[in-house]
């Protein structure tokens, strides 16, 4: 299959984070589309959408609720999507930290090793600054 990866992030002091990249101390995960049913532009929409339904949530004040939060908003939308799943071969540049699954069901977290993956790339760029917007 082939997928688009899109990665997500946490910090305690920042929460979560749509911008598709590493972001400084903070945890993450890779989301992955199947590319025959969402498009860049149908991701880009719906990081905003994530990220409103996320910062709706109210606010946390450990990393632990931040990550409560964001799972609300997350795992409802990769669960209830065709083509939605989350990376079980991601790890972050230091090889340990991992978001996780963030709770999403069995059949949704698949190893990218096994497909065909592209990194999400909007314009020329793969980081999206206007998530939050």
């Amino acid at each position: 299959m082939k997928l688009i990866s899109y990665m997500v992030t946490c910090g305690g002091d920042a929460g979560f984070r749509f911008s598709n990249q590493p972001e400084w101390c903070s945890v993450g995960t890779m989301l992955l589309f199947d590319a025959e049913k969402w498009d860049v532009e149908k991701i880009y929409n719906v990081m905003k959408d994530l990220s409103r339904q996320y910062r709706n949530g109210g606010h946390g004040w450990t990393l632990s609720e931040e990550i409560d939060l964001g799972k609300s908003a997350v795992k409802p939308f990769i669960n209830n999507n065709d083509g939605v799943y989350v990376d079980l071969d991601y790890r972050d540049e230091d090889g340990i930290c991992w978001l996780g699954t963030l709770g999403v069901d069995q059949e949704k977290q698949i190893h990218s090793k096994e497909h065909d993956v592209t990194r999400w790339s909007r314009n020329g760029d793969t980081r999206n600054f206007d998530y939050y917007k």
